[in-house]
């Protein structure tokens, strides 16, 4: 009999992370397009504008590696640090420009918060199927065909000898990894989903004057409190920068965790994480009522 090198809480765990990584996207798309009066060619072009962002991290990733030769500092197991900083910075930044130029330029004739919204949940909920989604569905293929036919066996079903030894330290590696890690890297996903959503909003509102974004409702209280509406539109370019640091503010606790760090505040992490997601996306979602 094989020797079950995974746990089946570890399996569990997998499990439940690729459902989530999968369903909350769907229901959240379902429930929205039904709700609201949106075209679903936004959602598409979030997805699209998605997959132009994933090509657009892959050349920086081969700038900043091959070219700069900063592989070394980027890897984990020598500057966790900087890895951890690294991910969550660029990923933040990317998410936050692709959305500006998104709602900049491809969002012509499908105007109003509706649009904006629909395709802020395409974009976000195919980045979580990509990354989380198919990152538990690997975990658990693995786990289930190690335990299955043994590491001897699932190592030797590979083709490429060269790979053979990094393949038998990757499982190892993932087999021993701490349940906060597994933990992180699933609800890194939930909290970029959110966050991507939420700050979208922010952004929306940086791209167009307030007399074009804000409701009729909202503009006649500005006018009522005496407050001047070019107020808003003096502050509105600052909405990108506000969205990135809250966007890397929300990722890099869960940076750290992936990487080894700071593992004994697991915990404090993550409740930070979710306590600030909450948070954000309470503001965000108040600030989305009051737009047209």
């Amino acid at each position: 009999m094989n020797k079950a090198i995974f746990s089946d809480g570890q399996i569990t765990v997998f499990t439940v992370l690729l459902a989530v990584s999968v369903m909350v996207p769907i229901i959240i798309f379902v429930w929205y397009n039904m709700r609201k009066k949106a075209k679903l060619m936004s959602f598409f072009i979030g997805c699209l504008g998605l997959l132009l962002m994933i090509g657009a991290r892959y050349v920086l990733d081969m700038f900043f590696v091959s070219m700069i030769g900063l592989g070394e500092y980027l890897d984990p197991g020598v500057h966790p640090v900087y890895t951890a900083l690294y991910a969550a910075v660029i990923n933040g930044v990317l998410m936050a420009l692709s959305t500006r130029l998104i709602l900049r330029f491809a969002m012509e004739g499908k105007p109003g918060r509706e649009n904006a919204f629909l395709m802020l949940i395409g974009k976000a909920g195919i980045y979580m199927v990509m990354y989380g989604a198919v990152t538990e569905l690997t975990y658990m293929t693995v786990a289930r065909t190690v335990n299955d036919l043994g590491m001897d066996k699932y190592i030797s079903s590979i083709t490429d000898e060269s790979v053979r030894a990094t393949q038998r330290v990757a499982v190892e590696a993932l087999a021993t990894r701490p349940v906060a890690e597994v933990i992180s890297e699933g609800l890194l996903q939930v909290v970029i989903y959110v966050l991507h959503i939420a700050l979208g909003i922010l952004i929306y509102m940086g791209v167009h004057k307030a007399k074009d974004v804000f409701s009729d409702a909202k503009l006649e209280e500005i006018k009522k409190e005496g407050r001047d509406i070019a107020w808003y539109d003096r502050r509105r370019e600052g909405m990108m920068s506000l969205a990135v640091i809250l966007q890397v503010v929300g990722i890099l606790p869960l940076s750290f965790l992936q990487v080894g760090l700071a593992t004994d505040y697991a915990v404090i992490l993550l409740g930070f994480d979710i306590l600030f997601t909450s948070a954000v996306g309470f503001v965000c979602y108040t600030i989305y009522k009051q737009l047209r």
